[in-house]
């Protein structure tokens, strides 16, 4: 634990096109205080002026900002203002990466769809590491390309290791790395490199969701709960949280809790229908099977109707929760051919629990290049991640020359 010593202290005038100079003064006197020695990448990063135009780099914070609400609003806050920074600096690196962790992001959670949004991106990214090619966010966002659209976990994972070796204070590379951890059945690994994360922005709600999400896998209660009340407590309007501890109060059979919390996300999130079919399956498994069964109704005439397109992913949940396994696994098979499946759920996220038993379910997941370790082919049983040498090395060098030239 820290002391909350004081340690540092100074103050600094001057004008806003002095930032940048004023930032690498700043990290370098808090690292001689602290008697850290900065790495040569670390150095050279903080000394390399990112734009020459204080209007993108305002707008790029602001793009920053609404991006980690992780609503759909903010996320489309976000694209804007870096659209904008990116049009005040066609050669801003950290804007084209930013907006590709936009895109990534609104595919991932089901706002886009996936398979577009990730192609956008990978477009994005390549023009990031064109103008710079040892940019820690580019690799990031290489990294969570690689695994959400490509499914190469062992590529992604070599990005997300280069992108912490370029800045071991990236918390969104830990962040991401850890998800990609998880999926390799790692748990353990993953929440080390989420309280990494964590140390590194203490303040991030998105990290503290997945940890809480992380720990709920392990069966580590307390600590779930725990993690999730020290975020809410700086961040009361986060949505993913909510439904987070809301399907974890529902598999408790905390049924006031649960529905307080799925019906706090609803109204932060404008009843959105991908969270509609959370709602049904925490009404399922409290035992409510009218409710969802009245909620999955209003979702199917909805999306006859055109208004809106539901994830299949989110569908897959829903039917879990009814019980309905060929439902289920159909509209899992559907969300891993359009690139919404959330892996790391499917493979540790009790939400599946009931249907994970069906030997049909194997192979559903190995569309994505999962398969269930034989017993005897590791230490353990679960999960093992096995993806075509061949393929993959085509896939990984495809995208680094589109990124590269």
């Amino acid at each position: 634990m820290g002391s909350e010593e004081h340690i540092w202290a100074s103050s600094y005038d001057g004008r806003l096109d002095d930032i940048f100079a004023l930032q690498s003064d700043i990290a370098r006197k808090v690292s001689r205080t602290l008697k850290a020695k900065l790495l040569d990448t670390e150095k050279a990063r903080i000394s390399r002026k990112p734009t020459e135009s204080i209007d993108a780099y305002s707008l790029y914070l602001k793009g920053r900002y609404a991006l980690n609400n992780r609503t759909k609003q903010g996320m489309e806050e976000a694209m804007k203002f870096y659209e904008q920074a990116v049009s005040r600096d066609r050669k801003y690196a950290k804007a084209f990466a930013g907006l590709a962790d936009s895109l990534l992001l609104m595919g991932s959670y089901g706002y886009m769809n996936a398979k577009d949004a990730y192609t956008k991106a990978k477009e994005l990214v390549s023009q990031a590491l064109v103008h710079d090619e040892n940019l820690p966010e580019a690799h990031v966002s290489l990294g969570f390309l690689l695994e959400a659209f490509h499914y190469d976990f062992a590529g992604a994972q070599e990005q997300f290791e280069h992108a912490i070796s370029l800045s071991p204070s990236n918390w969104q590379a830990r962040h991401w790395y850890a998800i990609d951890l998880a999926i390799s059945n790692r748990l353990d690994d993953a929440i080390g490199q989420l309280l990494r994360a964590w140390e590194a922005d203490p303040l991030s709600p998105q990290i503290g969701t997945v940890l809480g999400g992380f720990y709920a896998y392990e069966g580590r209660k307390e600590e779930a709960l725990g993690t999730w009340e020290r975020v809410l407590r700086s961040n009361p309007n986060n949505v993913p949280l909510y439904l987070n501890r809301g399907i974890f109060y529902a598999k408790h059979l905390m049924e006031e809790q649960a529905l307080s919390d799925m019906k706090q996300a609803l109204s932060l999130s404008s009843n959105a229908l991908e969270l509609k079919c959370l709602l049904g399956y925490v009404y399922a498994m409290l035992g409510h099977i009218d409710e969802a069964l009245k909620l999955l109704k209003e979702i199917k005439s909805d999306q006859e109707s055109g208004h809106d397109h539901v994830p299949p992913f989110y569908l897959a949940i829903l039917y879990a929760g009814l019980g309905d396994n060929d439902q289920c696994l159909g509209h899992i098979e559907k969300a891993i051919d359009d690139r919404s499946a959330e892996i790391e759920s499917l493979i540790h996220d009790s939400m599946f629990d009931r249907v994970r038993s069906d030997p049909r379910y194997v192979d559903v997941l190995s569309k994505s290049g999962i398969d269930r370790a034989k017993k005897g082919d590791s230490e353990e049983d679960g999960y093992l991640v096995t993806v075509g040498e061949t393929s993959t090395g085509k896939k990984v060098e495809t995208l680094r020359l589109n990124a590269l030239h």
